[in-house]
């Protein structure tokens, strides 16, 4: 998820589309298909409306804590290590801004190792 939405931010950026977003984890339904519904919806949107200000992509707290969850997970077999390795890469992919907000950081190392190889280099 975070490869993809700083690869739609830099793309958008190519294409003088600039963009902002907020990522969370908390609570939501889908009572209908295609429907969300909780706190999921209104953190996703106060990060992207409050938080966001510029073209990037706001990180929420509910990230950090869940991918925090996955790392300290021990045990679970061969999908979980590999859980535990998405999480640290997708940490590696956070960065906190100027202004104290963390933000999913498409221009550091771990983007261009993990999340850059899938942009296409035309579409930029």
């Amino acid at each position: 998820m975070m490869a993809i939405c700083g690869a739609l931010l830099v793309f958008q950026l190519g294409q003088g589309k600039p963009i902002r977003g907020g990522l969370e984890v908390a609570l939501g339904a889908e009572p209908e298909e295609g429907y969300l519904i909780g706190p999921a919806v209104a953190s996703g949107y106060i990060l992207e409306n409050e938080k966001a200000l510029y073209p990037r992509i706001a990180v929420g707290n509910g990230v950090d804590r869940y991918l925090e969850a996955l790392l300290e997970t021990k045990g679970g077999g061969p999908e979980w290590d590999m859980f535990r390795t998405l999480a640290k890469m997708s940490r590696d992919m956070i960065y906190p801004a100027a202004d104290g907000q963390m933000m999913l950081d498409v221009l550091g190392k771990a983007f261009k190792k993990y999340g850059s190889s899938r942009v296409d280099q035309a579409w930029v």
